[in-house]
């Protein structure tokens, strides 16, 4: 049975939410869509893909001259 997306975000997206693996491979290109999220597709070696969504929660380390 998939983990459930509660259970993949407590996993903090490690595990392919298919057969419980580390191995996956983000595609390039976070997509930033309307809503302010970032989408980046997921695909591990089972053949299993997903669609993982980014919200921004903050930034860091700004310089200015």
């Amino acid at each position: 049975m998939p983990l459930s997306v509660e259970e993949y975000v407590a996993q903090q997206g490690r595990v392919c939410p298919v057969c419980g693996c580390g191995g996956m491979q983000e595609e390039r290109g976070l997509r930033i869509e309307d809503d302010g999220r970032a989408r980046q597709l997921v695909i591990c070696p089972c053949g299993a893909s997903w669609i993982e969504v980014y919200k921004l929660v903050s930034y860091y380390g700004l310089e200015t001259e």
